[in-house]
């Protein structure tokens, strides 16, 4: 079953990863996030984004639908991710 997850969440990834703003997803099931905190008996794909903005400012193609392959998604706004030198 985590294998068989890991692999529709990995193709869901591959359907989204060149959308406007989209940085990561989660590789496993997490709760869904709403004001703050996590909601129990939730699970759904959280998918990660520099910037969350409101449909109307995206093209058709950038948007990312609820629900992908019979999974609900969550979508996240973390920033832009910058690698640090050492």
């Amino acid at each position: 079953m985590l294998i068989e997850n890991k692999n529709i969440l990995k193709k869901i990834w591959l359907k989204i990863k060149d959308k406007k703003n989209v940085i990561g997803y989660s590789e496993s099931f997490k709760k869904r996030i709403k004001n703050g905190k996590e909601i129990d008996g939730t699970k759904v794909m959280r998918i990660y984004v520099s910037k969350k903005e409101p449909i109307e400012n995206l093209d058709a193609e950038d948007v990312i639908p609820h629900i992908i392959e019979g999974i609900e998604t969550d979508i996240m706004e973390i920033g832009s991710i910058i690698a640090q030198e050492y």
